[in-house]
């Protein structure tokens, strides 16, 4: 993995990092390796609002069938092929002139784009959740939100049960709790299977392990048959 350090130049790797010739560089959850390379530690600085933008139109309603519409990964890939199936989507090109674009890449999308419904649109396990990653034990490290934290654990343990683009997840946290929504997506987009679970911030685990049982209780098995994928 690398990140461009701030404000541009050469990328940060994570020898730069383990190796302490780089402070730290922030990147987004769904980029931080899981288990964290020996020598590396993270920091969760706080909650990011983590919403998606349609770039070109007001509505994907609005598209007439066929149109395409840029995506750039394989999970929002099959999340618009699930929720408006008549579109074509394209991925990673920022060249279509219509497309989705993930908020917290550039806060000023919102005012140039469509912000799309928080519970129809998910993210990734940790993606937009903001972490800062440094050399374990590091004087200089920022000082962490525990909740976030917890969130970015419970995502990325969901993440573990169910790798790959298939899973979308978001975490919140509110009043001393975990409340964990998860939707998983064939390749198609055509079958679907969702859970939901809460539980103390303390036990980031057991609550993904909580929703990931409900996910396989519902059939998630069949996502991965050769006639969903």
């Amino acid at each position: 993995m690398s990140e461009d350090r701030p404000g541009g130049g050469a990328p940060v790797s994570l020898g730069d990092l383990v190796s302490g010739a780089v402070p730290g560089t922030l990147v987004s959850g769904g980029d931080v390796p899981d288990p964290l390379p020996q020598g590396l530690a993270m920091t969760v600085p706080g909650p990011t609002e983590r919403r998606f933008v349609l770039l070109g139109v007001e509505s994907p309603g609005q598209l007439p069938p066929g149109t395409p519409v840029g995506v750039p990964d394989a999970r929002l890939e099959r999340l618009l092929r699930a929720r408006h199936p008549e579109l074509e989507p394209v991925s990673g090109s920022a060249d279509v002139p219509i497309r989705l674009e993930p908020l917290w890449t550039d806060p000023s999308l919102e005012s140039r784009g469509e912000l799309l419904d928080r519970d129809g649109w998910l993210p990734g396990p940790g993606e937009g959740i903001g972490v800062f990653l440094h050399p374990a034990g590091s004087p200089g490290a920022p000082e962490g939100d525990p909740a976030s934290a917890a969130v970015l654990a419970a995502e990325r343990a969901l993440a573990r049960r169910f790798p790959g683009p298939g899973l979308s997840v978001l975490g919140q946290a509110f009043a001393g709790r975990i409340r964990l929504r998860a939707l998983l997506l064939s390749a198609d987009g055509r079958r679907a299977v969702r859970a939901e679970g809460q539980g103390p911030l303390q036990a980031p685990g057991a609550v993904a392990s909580r929703v990931a049982d409900l996910l396989d209780a519902r059939g998630a098995e069949l996502l991965r048959a050769p006639s969903a994928t």
